[in-house]
């Protein structure tokens, strides 16, 4: 009877293993975002984003993108398409806006909160457009205690730095905390700022590479706090498009440029050197002279690749970077990946060089079960 049972646990767990292996296979397969991006109705998407996405699918950087972000691609350009770029805010929840989360996610940020008395006016029960009543509320909570967090950070200063106009506007659900507008986005991006600074990785005229910097936050936050900074962004669409808007947008008087249309050493590193914020394609990296860049950033992204695409960043980052920060969840298994790929947050996922030091690695503030990760390169 064991023997029957055992055979019989042992063909269950043979069949799910199946079904998940051919659901991803069928996934993968059913999301072809060149035959969805060419068959759709471009008349309401921005010229510029177009013009993007074309040149992506041209380029020798259209094998980077995973079946999630393809996922995600097809669905917010639908969204972008029906409420317009002026809404992207609400579109790209997604993008690190958390209105949920598990018993390990929020441990330990309410360990660190134990104490914290609140006497302070909040609207706590702001209901936000795109959010129903229990995940605003949820949102809401949790933005609370996240400023409570960064209150006692020395970057606290810098939240009056952050501009409304281009972390409120654009559908961005917000919350009133003394009289200040609470994001996500400012909160999480202070604290990453303030890790960040804890290492002394990041200095007043550093040249900053980003990968995957989703709707620009970290990037607007930095260039708000460090005005002589040279920032570089690394991304594939739409978020690259979301950026460049958000930051042509917010930094007027920055020289801002479009560089997907550079595939030579020299044009790109000429353009490099006379401009401030600059947009490119991943297989542009290689292009880009010798430990140009001081710190290379990457937020919750690198855990969303298939392993070729992360050794190909982390290949061209020991090149072109002095410095490296990154945060992965502690363990993973990408979405939609046909080859079932799970990645850890350890060196052997994530492809570091035995050469490289490392200064950090340590738990997330929230969530508890994203790690930080430090290296010097140089």
């Amino acid at each position: 009877m064991t023997k029957k049972i055992s055979k019989l646990h042992s063909l269950f767990n043979y069949l799910i293993i199946r079904f998940f292996y051919l659901k991803r296979i069928f996934f993968s397969k059913s999301v072809n975002f060149n035959k969805f991006w060419k068959n759709f109705d471009k008349k309401k998407l921005p010229e510029e984003m177009i013009e993007i996405i074309d040149k992506f699918l041209l380029s020798n950087s259209k094998t980077f993108i995973s079946g999630w972000w393809k996922y995600n691609n097809i669905k917010d350009i639908k969204a972008l398409s029906n409420k317009g770029i002026e809404n992207y805010g609400e579109i790209f929840l997604h993008y690190y806006t958390w209105y949920d989360w598990s018993n390990e996610e929020i441990e330990e940020l309410l360990k660190e909160l134990k104490d914290e008395k609140i006497d302070i006016k909040v609207n706590i029960y702001k209901k936000h457009e795109g959010l129903n009543y229990n995940e605003s509320f949820k949102l809401n909570i949790l933005l609370l205690s996240l400023y409570n967090l960064l209150k006692m950070k020395d970057e606290f200063v810098y939240l009056d730095k952050l501009k409304d106009d281009s972390f409120c506007s654009n559908s961005h659900p917000f919350i009133e905390i003394e009289n200040k507008k609470i994001t996500h986005d400012k909160i999480n991006s202070l604290l990453e700022v303030s890790e960040i600074k804890k290492l002394n990785l990041l200095n007043d005229n550093n040249n900053i590479l980003e990968i995957g910097a989703g709707s620009g936050r970290l990037a607007d936050t930095i260039l708000s706090i460090k005005d002589n900074c040279k920032y570089i962004i690394c991304d594939i669409p739409c978020a690259l498009y979301v950026s460049y808007f958000r930051l042509k947008k917010n930094f007027k008087d920055k020289k801002i440029f479009l560089a997907i249309n550079l595939n030579d050493e020299i044009d790109l590193n000429s353009a490099l050197e006379n401009h401030d914020i600059i947009f490119i394609f991943p297989h542009q990296l290689k292009y880009i002279k010798k430990k140009f860049f001081d710190l290379t950033l990457s937020i919750s992204a690198l855990h969303e690749m298939e392993r070729n695409v992360i050794k190909f960043y982390m290949d061209n980052i020991g090149y072109v970077s002095k410095s490296l920060y990154f945060t992965v969840w502690k363990e993973t298994l990408i979405p939609f990946s046909l080859k079932g790929t799970k990645l850890y947050a350890n060196n052997k996922s994530y492809f570091i060089k035995e050469e490289w030091k490392e200064i950090s690695k340590k738990s997330n503030f929230f969530p508890n079960n994203i790690i930080q990760k430090a290296f010097l390169i140089d």
